[in-house]
């Protein structure tokens, strides 16, 4: 409220509630992260459940696989309550933290064998046991589903089998650094975190970047971790914009891509998915940087459930 807002509110009993309803009645955008994109169906459905609750008809995806709810003001203290009560991690978009994307959901869809299996993907995701304030990609190379160098920390695959390239953006420059070294999976978080408290902690950031390099190359070598000579530069692959929408095979299955035109997703027909995932026993579903949603593994003599529910 403005210093003049506070001398009419004085002044006007009027005014004064006018302006509570009014700011009461302002909707909030909450961001719900998915850790690599991934999400459980049970998880999905009590979200799904607390934006019922606040009178949420419609949500939409991200673009870092993450998904954003706007609550309507009177029912706000419902929903954050409902989250509480969950164990839900719901955060104003202003203020929220990003996610961290991977490539996971490509895994087995669209690039070739490669060592970096879904296993070694949920390994880094349990390293990274905290809240980053820096955006971190996690790709395999050869993939174009999801962009390599989107994140301000970007680990990609290196051909030696749990060694990965660290490309870093600085925020709100053109910074970029290639580090010189491949740097094994294990070591994927602590290094995270001290790029990130380094980068953090510039009052101003150097825009000579072989001086930035120095400094926090300096800085690293001051910790223990595994690494190797780095061989050869990332050579990221042709982009081709992926297909991810409608039904596709998959060995002796099937995988669905849901895309939204409008980006908005009925929170009751993300329900059906998720009532489906569970009496199919699906235990994944994951989101993608396209703002959609795949659902693998489908077996063909499910599929008429499938039908079923985008059919409604």
């Amino acid at each position: 409220m403005t210093l003049m807002q506070h001398n009419v509110v004085n002044r006007c009993p009027v005014v004064s509630l006018w302006l509570k309803n009014n700011c009461m009645d302002r909707p909030k955008t909450y961001s719900i992260n998915f850790k690599g994109g991934i999400v459980s169906p049970g998880y999905l459905k009590e979200i799904l459940s607390a934006a019922a609750a606040a009178r949420v008809e419609q949500v939409r995806f991200g673009l870092r696989q993450n998904m954003f709810i706007e609550v309507q003001g009177k029912y706000i203290a419902a929903f954050e309550d409902a989250c509480k009560r969950n164990g839900i991690e719901a955060f104003e978009k202003s203020a929220a933290l990003p996610n961290i994307m991977s490539a996971y959901p490509a895994t087995h869809l669209y690039a070739g064998d490669s060592w970096l299996r879904e296993g070694v993907y949920k390994d880094v995701f349990d390293l990274l046991d905290y809240l980053p304030r820096l955006k971190i990609n996690i790709c395999e190379q050869q993939q174009s589903f999801v962009p390599l160098y989107t994140g301000h920390l970007n680990w990609i695959t290196s051909a030696s089998p749990h060694y990965w390239h660290l490309c870093i953006r600085v925020p709100k420059t053109a910074t970029l650094i290639h580090w010189p070294e491949l740097i094994y999976t294990n070591n994927i978080a602590s290094v995270s975190k001290i790029v990130e408290d380094f980068i953090l902690k510039l009052h101003e950031t150097d825009e000579n970047t072989q001086s930035l390099q120095d400094a926090l190359y300096d800085a690293l070598k001051k910790t223990n971790y595994i690494c190797k000579k780095m061989e050869q530069p990332v050579v990221p692959p042709r982009f081709s914009l992926p297909y991810y929408e409608g039904f596709n095979r998959s060995g002796n299955a099937y995988w669905l891509g849901i895309y939204s035109r409008d980006e908005l997703f009925g929170a009751a027909f993300l329900k059906d998915v998720c009532d489906v995932c569970r009496e199919t026993k699906i235990a994944q579903l994951y989101t993608t940087p396209w703002k959609s949603i795949i659902v693998k593994d489908i077996d063909m003599e499910q599929r008429r459930l499938w039908d079923y529910v985008l059919g409604k």
